[in-house]
């Protein structure tokens, strides 16, 4: 049995069913290979990885146990059902009809009558990146997005042999991992990168979202290249979660995948979709548009001369809004702010004349004035 969902070719082999080939950047040239692509990994403990692989959260122990019971498929979706003796999981691929992205995530449900625990489960997994797998790595590129307080989101591109995966062995121990542990999802790198075919022009763009802890690992096995896309797990983030007996459920986090031809292709689709799965509620219809001075141009210099300057320009734009910054900072020159923070007076330094004539001047120009807070 084969079947395909918007690129994505599965393939029923016996028992089992593989995904061998994702919207052409990423399949399986050689049959013999097909019984590698498995699309999703559940570990439980107590049970053993079906083989050794050091750190890589793939071969988990259910996943060569799995075996294909059933599919649905609508215009937009795809289910697909497998189960081993413990569990069964459900791979949710979902589309929207007019971006190219893919959302995929897993559904595992206890089928004992004891409790189990989930020790990792992934959202995604894909065999077969860039044609010639290792043979290739120094003309496949990673573009990572790095981050920390007032850097935030540092676009770094490396190659995947720059990045430790070498054409080696049959398999190495070597992992390109991105993680997160906790709730400042971004506190590090954002849960997003781009993979780059350079000899071939192809673009795979993932990203993971969750508000939370998060997982991706790129690697090798058998000369081919792997992704695993999700959220925690017991091995980098201490993560578990216990099923209850006969029917608990877990849910992994969702990620969405898109290839093209560019950066810029797969960056819009991106973007496409984002504004698909946006919440949309009832206040947030006709929002505002709001300057905040401080964070879009004065920084931890603001002061009356600057927001005269710039108002009346903004007031241009048809903003609505001028936020300013009056009082967080002490009276002290700027390398010593971050010794001494927040009076929470008006700056007499900063607005000689009076916080009152900054904030009559802006509304002078047509906008409401705001002061920036962060207690």
């Amino acid at each position: 049995m084969k079947m395909n969902f918007r690129g994505l070719q599965f393939e029923r082999i016996g028992d089992k069913i593989y995904l061998v080939d994702f919207c052409g950047f990423a399949g399986c040239g050689d049959p013999a290979k097909k019984k590698l692509f498995d699309f999703c990994e559940v570990q439980i403990a107590g049970r053993n990885h079906a083989e050794h692989a050091g750190a890589k959260q793939f071969h988990s122990s259910e996943t060569a146990r799995l075996k294909y019971i059933s599919y649905a498929e609508t215009e937009n979706t795809l289910e697909i059902v497998q189960s081993s003796d413990l569990v069964s999981v459900t791979t949710h691929f979902e589309a929207y009809p007019d971006c190219n992205v893919v959302r995929v995530w897993n559904t595992v449900n206890n089928l004992t009558d004891k409790p189990i625990v989930l020790e990792h489960v992934s959202s995604f997994v894909l065999y077969g990146i860039c044609d010639k797998g290792t043979d290739g790595v120094k003309n496949i590129y990673l573009h990572r997005f790095y981050s920390s307080w007032h850097v935030e989101c540092q676009p770094v591109r490396l190659s995947f042999y720059q990045l430790g995966l070498f054409n080696g062995n049959m398999r190495s121990m070597k992992r390109i991992v991105g993680a997160n542990t906790g709730s400042w999802s971004t506190k590090e790198e954002l849960p997003q990168a781009i993979i780059e075919d350079e000899e071939k022009k192809k673009f795979l763009f993932f990203q993971i979202e969750s508000n939370n802890s998060w997982y991706y690992e790129i690697g090798d096995t058998d000369k081919l290249i792997y992704m695993n896309l999700g959220g925690p797990n017991a091995t980098a983030n201490q993560w578990s979660r216990r099923l209850e007996a006969n029917g608990g459920e877990f849910s992994s986090v969702p990620v969405a995948v898109v290839t093209g031809g560019g950066i810029n292709e797969v960056t819009a689709e991106m973007t496409k979709y984002r504004r698909h799965i946006v919440r949309k509620c009832a206040p947030d219809r006709n929002l505002p548009t709001i300057f905040n001075e401080y964070m879009h141009l004065s920084w931890d210099s603001p002061n009356e001369k600057r927001t005269a300057i710039v108002a009346p320009s903004v007031a241009e734009l048809g903003i609505r809004y001028y936020v300013i910054d009056c009082g967080w900072h002490d009276e002290c020159d700027v390398k010593d702010l971050y010794r001494m923070c927040g009076k929470w007076r008006p700056s007499a330094r900063r607005f000689p004349s009076g916080l009152k004539s900054t904030i009559d001047m802006i509304h002078k120009c047509g906008m409401k004035a705001g002061v920036w807070l962060e207690p």
